[in-house]
This record gives C-alpha cells, structure tokens and sequence, in this order.
C-alpha cells in the first residue's frame, strides 16, 4: 500500500470515528443502548418472611410478618426491594435498592467488603432500605446471605419457576449478633438492630430495564464516551503508524 493510501486509510479511520461521535450525539448509539438496556432478564421474587427488633441483645417484642418482592436483574445483579408490614398497630412500607454478589468460594463478608459480614453462602446482597413509618423515614442498612433451596449453578437467568432463597441477615457489626444497628440520630429507631429472616420464591421472569447495582452507579460508559473512545484509538493508532513508519526510516 502506497503512503498516499496508507494516509487516505488512517483519515478515514479517524473521520469514521467522528462520525461515530455525531451519530452518538444524534441518539443513534442512544437507541441501541437503549434497546440493550431494555432486555435485561428481571426475575421477581415474592418474599415471606418475618422480622425483630433488637437493642443490643434485648428482643422488643415477638417476631412479626413482613413480605413484598424482590427484583434482580440476572445480568448486572442490580436489585429493588419492595415490602410492607406492621410495626405493632402502625403500618410500614419498606423499599430500596441492592447488590447482589456470587460467593462460590466462600470469600465475601469481609467487613467493609461486600456484603459487610461473614457468610460461606453461594450468594449474599446489600441493601439500603427506607422505612417509612407512621410519617417518619428510617433509613436500614442491612446485608443478608441467600442460601439456595435447590440446586443453583449461579446463573440467575436459568433458574425455574418456584425456585427459593432462604433469606437471613448478616452480622454486619462483628458483634456475634445478626444485623446492624440503625442509625438514624432523632429517631426512636436509632441504635435498634432489625433482623429479618424469610423464603424468596421465584415467581416471574420478564424482559426489562436494566437494574443499575448500586455499587456500580456511574461506572458504564454512556454512548457519547463510548463515541469518544473510538475517536481516541483512532488517534492512537494513526500514532503507533506514525512512530513505525519514522523509526522504519531512521534504520534504513
């Protein structure tokens, strides 16, 4: 290839990639992101359950129901929490979003780390989840260990209809206590430790948005940064041919 193709070549490669940059702008990109973002597997779990509280290792009172959904997308391992219940005679809603996390070694739970508290289970999840109750918000978060009730390859997206989680929360404290206490200055709630317990069951898969985990928020590239990537290994390898072809010149 001659030096005037070569030159013609590496233009187009960089014309071509600012093309790629228009087109982003112009929402071309953005609709293929957009019809990607919308096929996520998004399975549903119904939950049952029950929960306690705790102030230190004092039970206030009997454990009460507690139930909703969970979804997970079986791609980013993003979720949302959705539950309600009774605190005593007042009614609660519960919601949130999670991580969720696949622990086939057994590793995860390290303080600070994902999942903030020890667990040899095949999977755990974070949550931050907002209480509203009688008017007032009471921010909980929480971590607890999703133990399979079946036999769980860790795709999420294969599992059947009917399959379970067994749900219980961690020791995220290192107190040798499940849970960890809320903390919530103002609130009566502040220094209690809800713990919860419970059967995840599937009960839906669908196609969807894509749930964001929200330890990774902001990290995907959006299609302009994508456009401008391309632009930028254009430029690369127009330089890369550059050195070549003068280093090729200085030995000969």
């Amino acid at each position: 290839m001659g030096n005037g193709n070569k030159k013609l070549t590496y233009a187009m490669l960089l014309a071509g990639s600012m093309a790629i940059s228009s087109a982003a702008q112009a929402g071309l990109l953005g609709s293929v992101t957009t019809l990607l973002n919308n096929t996520h597997p998004i399975l549903t779990f119904d939950f049952d359950g029950d929960y306690q509280l705790f102030f230190g290792e004092t039970a206030l009172g009997s454990p009460a129901a507690i139930g909703g959904t969970i979804k997970l997308d079986a791609l980013t391992f993003g979720g949302q929490a959705s539950m309600s219940g009774f605190f005593g005679p007042l009614p609660f809603q519960a919601s949130g979003p999670l991580s969720a996390y696949l622990n086939p070694l057994g590793l995860l739970g390290v303080n600070g780390g994902p999942c903030n508290g020890p667990t040899t289970e095949l999977m755990c999840a974070d949550a931050s989840i907002n209480f509203v109750i009688n008017g007032a918000s009471v921010p909980v978060e929480t971590s607890f260990a999703l133990s399979p009730g079946g036999i769980f390859s860790g795709q999420l997206s294969a599992l059947p209809m009917g399959f379970q989680f067994n749900v219980t929360t961690l020791d995220t404290d290192g107190d040798g206590r499940p849970g960890g206490a809320i903390v919530a200055p103002g609130s009566p709630f502040d220094g209690f430790t809800p713990v919860f317990s419970g059967v995840a069951t599937l009960s839906a898969v669908q196609l969807s948005r894509g749930i964001p985990r929200p330890d990774q928020v902001g990290t995907v590239p959006e299609p302009g940064e994508w456009a401008m990537l391309a632009v930028g290994l254009g430029l690369v390898a127009y330089k890369v041919h550059w050195r070549r072809k003068h280093m090729n010149h200085a030995i000969a």
